[in-house]
Order: structure tokens, then sequence, then C-alpha cells
């Protein structure tokens, strides 16, 4: 099963969402604001992609001080 990570109201996580139910995939959505995503988490998706791809540049204060 997939697992989506996200915001309810981030506008990427309702399209996705979206277009998953449009494909008839089932999916768990977790809220980050309600469930944190674990150290193991957070390390093995930095094993899959880089840390840019994770964080939110655009309104993330951490990712503009680590993403200059």
């Amino acid at each position: 099963m997939i697992v989506l990570h996200g915001i309810p109201n981030c506008d990427t996580v309702k399209k996705a969402k979206n277009r998953l139910a449009g494909y008839g995939m089932e999916f768990e959505f977790r809220d980050f604001k309600k469930q944190r995503p674990s150290e193991a988490e957070i390390c093995s998706w930095l094993e899959q992609v880089p840390l840019a791809t994770l964080l939110n540049k655009r309104r993330d204060k951490l990712a503009q001080t680590l993403m200059p």
C-alpha cells in the first residue's frame, strides 16, 4: 500500500490524493502535523532522494537555511 505523507491543506497533496483515488489506488495518508515521521523514515527517504526534494523550499525556513 502507498503511504502519502503531507499536510492536508497543501495543494500538491490534495492533487496527489485525488489522483491516487482517481486511479482506484489504496493509500494511507499521514498528516505531518499529527503524525511526524520517525528518524528512521527520514533517513530512509534521504537514501532515496536528495534533501531538496524532501523540503518545501518555498515556505520552509529550515529549507531556506539549508538550501540557499
